[in-house]
């Protein structure tokens, strides 16, 4: 069929003019020469985001760094403190327990001369003491070694007996103990060694 166009000569090369101008389609999908400037700038801002996050990261990490080696500085010196605390507190449980100590030698020096004095205001006229031997460990005694000598045998062994009552007698002695007895001769005179230990309360 033949088509017949009716318009005017100056209206069909209009016409023609219009009709080879290209339109854009505002709903038509994009292409990718489109796409390629947007997808840049996206992947530029998240590279930039990620640097910005890794610098924070960095920062953060440094930041904790100073902290812990400021934490452990505090530490250390925390325990060299400590240490000088208990070697303060061990020389001073050092002083003290020496300080007690010469303390109560003193106070037991004081009882030792008491207990002394006391046993020779005691000892019977027939006996002398050749030893005598005051310690406090491990208990508190008194160790007294002597002889006895007289021209009669019965009076020897009664001395003996009675400067053990006399010691026995005192509330300061918790036992009064007689030790060995050795009989002997002195030329024409009887002789009787002894020891005798008393412990104090």
């Amino acid at each position: 069929m033949a088509i017949i166009n009716l318009l005017p000569s100056s209206k069909r090369r209009k016409v023609r003019r219009g009709s080879a101008k290209t339109k854009v389609n505002p709903s038509a999908p994009l292409t990718s020469v489109q796409l390629s400037p947007l997808i840049l700038k996206i992947g530029s801002i998240c590279s930039l985001l990620s640097f910005l996050l890794c610098l924070f990261c960095f920062f953060q990490l440094k930041s904790k760094e100073r902290n812990l080696l400021s934490l452990e500085r505090k530490t250390s010196a925390l325990k060299a403190e400590h240490k000088k605390i208990e070697e303060m507190k061990t020389t001073k449980m050092k002083l003290e327990k020496t300080l007690s100590f010469y303390q109560e030698r003193v106070k037991k020096k004081i009882k030792w001369k008491e207990k002394l004095c006391f046993i020779n205001e005691v000892i019977p006229k027939e006996i002398w003491l050749t030893f005598l031997l005051a310690k406090a460990s491990p208990e508190k005694t008194i160790l007294i070694k002597g002889s006895s000598v007289s021209l009669i045998e019965a009076q020897i062994i009664n001395s003996i007996s009675q400067f053990a009552q006399r010691l026995s007698e005192n509330k300061d002695f918790k036992e009064v103990k007689l030790g060995t007895v050795a009989a002997g001769k002195s030329k024409r005179l009887n002789v009787m060694n002894f020891n005798i230990e008393c412990r104090l309360r």
